[in-house]
This record gives structure tokens, C-alpha cells and sequence, in this order.
């Protein structure tokens, strides 16, 4: 599981940046901005990318995020909803973290699980959104959830 304050983050042009950075930017914004939290895996055969972003978005003026990538053996996944369950659980404690830190209750959990039958993360659907809601967060999922299916999944991709 991820350790917000512990883990190494990066903004989106790729410079590093301290998870203080990001707590400050939110504090420091006007009460409109939108939070989003999103958590994308990648797999390989010897280890599985994890990549958290966070974006903050200024309706009419674009959006800022940061993320953060660790890897884990790939051997300790029995299944994709294994991998689900810890990627919505990195998602949740960094959100949590944020909620406690800046005071801002509308965070949303972008979960990268299809709500089309047609796909393999479907049948975890209603266990990861439950999970989600249950931690009180409202949560998106594909193709909607786009800081998990897209920011994310750019910098999970981007080195496995």
C-alpha cells in the first residue's frame, strides 16, 4: 500500500515533487476546484507497476496533477481483481490523506474497472465501487474515470 508522505511524486511535466506540494496547492485554491484521485497498475512478468495520480482541476482553467509509481513482484497477484482491490486502496488512502489534510470533502475515486460486461474488470465492478463508497468517496469508473484509465495509466505504461 502506498504511503502518500513517504512515496517519491512527480507533477505532470515529470519534475519532482514533495505530497507537502500537492497539500499546499489544494489548500491554497479556491473552494471550486475539483479533486480527483486515480490508481492504474501495469504487469509484467517479474513486477507490477502501481501509478496514483492526483488532479487537481480549475473548471475553466485547465487542471494540475502529480503522481507516483511503485512496483511490486508480480507474483503475489492471484488475479486482476487482486490487483483492482490494491489499486482502489492506494487511491482511497491518498484521497483519505488529502480529505484529512486540506478539509476538502469532495474527492472523487476514478477506479479503473470497466462498467461494460464485455470486459475482465467488470465482474469486480460492484465489489471496488462498493469498497470506494463504503470509505466515503463517490467513485467513476470506465470510461469515465479518466485519472485512473488515462493520467495514470500514462506513467504506469511509460517504464514496465
Amino acid at each position: 500500500m502506498i504511503i502518500p508522505s513517504r512515496a517519491q511524486w512527480f507533477c505532470g511535466a515529470g519534475k519532482p515533487a514533495a505530497f507537502s506540494q500537492i497539500l499546499e496547492e489544494i489548500i491554497n485554491s479556491d473552494p471550486s476546484v475539483e479533486l480527483y484521485v486515480g490508481t492504474d497498475s501495469d504487469p509484467s512478468r517479474k513486477k507490477v507497476a502501481f501509478v496514483t495520480s492526483v488532479v487537481i482541476r480549475y473548471p475553466g482553467n485547465g487542471a494540475n496533477y502529480y503522481w507516483s509509481r511503485k512496483y511490486m513482484d508480480s507474483s503475489i497477484f492471484f488475479n486482476l481483481g487482486h490487483r483492482l482491490e490494491l489499486e482502489v486502496t492506494d487511491s482511497i488512502i491518498v484521497a483519505d490523506l488529502l480529505r484529512r489534510e486540506t478539509g476538502r470533502e469532495k474527492i472523487v475515486i476514478h477506479a479503473d474497472c470497466s462498467s461494460d460486461p464485455k470486459n475482465a474488470s467488470f465482474e469486480f465492478l460492484n465489489r471496488i465501487t462498493s469498497y470506494s463508497k463504503a470509505m466515503g468517496f463517490a467513485t467513476v469508473v470506465k470510461p469515465d474515470s479518466w485519472a485512473a484509465s488515462s493520467v495514470a495509466d500514462k506513467h504506469a505504461k511509460s517504464v514496465s
